[in-house]
């Protein structure tokens, strides 16, 4: 899981002022700065016209405080915790019971107990 500070790191990295936190970069402000990033790698120096070329707005979306908070694990975490919640009940149903032992049709080594569980681990 990525912290907001690693994140703020990263992007001043990248030449980001990121002294007063995350801030809203417009697409095109990205853009700049990462055409200027990538441009002290250069070979031979880049014109503004050839960065942003190389590097137009449209490549780039906005980074605002929403988009990053959007971006962490903590607000997906009621969706990921819902959907969690049913695993084990449904793993549990599948590999046990009247269901479970009807699968092996009665007969050992059969090859149905493996396929049966192989269904239940696909779950």
């Amino acid at each position: 899981m990525t912290s907001m500070q690693s994140i703020l790191e990263q992007l001043a990295m990248y030449g980001f002022d990121t002294s007063q936190g995350i801030q809203p970069w417009s697409s095109e402000e990205v853009a700049q700065t990462m055409g200027e990033y990538f441009t002290e790698f250069s070979e031979t120096p880049m014109s503004e016209t050839e960065v942003t070329s190389a590097f137009p707005p449209g490549m780039f979306t906005s980074i605002s405080p929403e988009s990053i908070s959007q971006s962490s694990i903590s607000h997906y975490s009621p969706l990921i915790q819902a959907s969690q919640s049913t695993l084990l009940s449904d793993l549990l149903a599948k590999s046990t019971g009247k269901a479970a032992r009807k699968a092996t049709g009665g007969f050992t080594g059969s090859g149905g107990w493996d396929r049966y569980q192989k269904g239940a681990k696909d779950v």
